[in-house]
């Protein structure tokens, strides 16, 4: 078992942080605390069991908090969508046409997810700035969660890209101005070397002063897209 440490409190997170039992006495303080644990924990965990149980605890925690409307609903909400996060990373992604087991993770460490959860936590590993963004944007009084963070990558899938800006346009035809000169080169450096083959000495010499002209030109033409 990988041991892990917070390098700012010195504590040991070798297992799966304690948290606290709903309805159990707490603080704000202290679901800070717990909340940081299990993050700094998920990010070297490679059990899925460990990292769904938790999943599964902190959202009894969030529910018991929404009944009696504490501070730290956020805070909670966020550190187990981060765990359903790393649980698609360790998935992996899954084949065309059903899912896979993937090789990071053992065979029977997917028994507690059910083929609609694996689904959605590997959508969230494929999208982390989505998720990151829905917990920077969320609070006590609105907590982010999974649904918000399915829909926005939805969103973000059926949003047409911005249109092209001049500068963009203007370095996209530059690019292709250069491979379309470089093209040209590529294809008289053939030609040449084709017709050099087939000549006799006297006709190499005469190719080879006319091929530097060529190539000369060619590089000219080169150098003009680049710095035109």
């Amino acid at each position: 078992m990988v041991t892990v440490i917070d390098v700012d409190t010195g504590e040991v997170l070798s297992q799966v942080p304690a948290l606290a039992t709903p309805g159990t006495p707490t603080t704000p303080e202290l679901i800070a605390h717990q909340c940081r644990s299990v993050d700094i924990w998920s990010e070297h965990c490679d059990s899925i069991p460990d990292l769904n149980e938790a999943a599964g605890k902190l959202a009894a925690i969030g529910e018991y908090l929404s009944r009696i409307d504490s501070e730290g609903r956020a805070l909670v909400a966020a550190s187990r969508l981060r765990l359903e996060r790393r649980i698609g990373e360790l998935l992996g992604p899954a084949k065309h046409g059903g899912d896979r087991k993937s090789d990071q993770v053992d065979h029977g460490s997917l028994d507690p997810l059910t083929p609609k959860q694996r689904s959605q936590f590997r959508k969230m590993a494929d999208h982390p700035d989505v998720v990151d963004a829905v917990i920077d944007e969320s609070d006590d009084a609105s907590p982010a969660s999974r649904r918000r963070v399915l829909d926005e990558i939805g969103k973000a899938k059926h949003t047409p890209p911005p249109p092209e800006t001049d500068a963009e346009r203007e370095a996209r035809e530059r690019a292709e101005g250069i491979r379309r000169s470089v093209e040209r080169v590529r294809q008289g450096l053939r030609y040449w070397d084709q017709l050099f083959h087939l000549a006799d000495n006297v006709q190499r010499d005469a190719i080879l002063a006319e091929l530097t002209d060529v190539e000369r030109a060619r590089l000219a033409d080169i150098e003009e897209v680049i710095h035109g």
